[in-house]
């Protein structure tokens, strides 16, 4: 008899310790799960859209410029910017814009002690062919490789430095 009781000790204490790291792993998991409320969506997360996309057109580009969100899609200081997708579709009345990157533009960097500038942030397209008509979205991309959506377009009809610009809104992801 003795020998069973001790079996049920040894099991009553295995399963004992099994209990407390069970209780222990969810203590820990709860804990670090949504620090002030529950987990969110990555797009939650996003880069709110860029501000204030403007393009010009150059003797053999269109240079598009804009500002840099300073939140999230969800209003929270945007901290992880990482950099932007710029997206171009060929324009055509008759079918609705397909979009495609063509570049990836990286934040810059500011050099310790300098003073960040203001100004915004510009991409030269110099692949674009006279007499056509494109648009261009540009969106920021978080660390996480996460994009944000867009609130306007360009529309270009290059035709060198007399290029025919158009600014539109937008709703929703490019």
């Amino acid at each position: 008899m003795t020998s069973v009781k001790a079996q049920g000790n040894k099991r009553f204490r295995a399963s004992s310790v099994a209990f407390a790291c069970g209780v222990l792993a969810l203590a820990v998991a709860l804990q670090a799960c949504g620090k002030k409320a529950g987990p969110r969506p990555p797009e939650a997360l996003a880069p709110a859209p860029v501000q204030f996309l403007a393009a010009k057109g150059a003797v053999d580009a269109v240079v598009l410029s804009w500002q840099p969100p300073k939140e999230t899609a969800s209003g929270e200081d945007l901290v992880d910017l990482a950099g932007y997708v710029v997206k171009r579709s060929a324009y055509s009345k008759d079918e609705e814009a397909d979009f495609e990157d063509i570049a990836e533009v990286p934040v810059p960097t500011v050099e310790p002690g300098a003073v960040p500038q203001s100004r915004g942030i510009a991409f030269r397209d110099d692949t674009v062919q006279p007499g056509k008509a494109y648009e261009y979205a540009v969106v920021g991309v978080n660390e996480s490789g996460v994009e944000g959506g867009s609130t306007s377009v360009v529309r270009v009809t290059f035709i060198g430095e007399s290029s025919v610009i158009e600014t539109f809104a937008v709703g929703g992801k490019q």
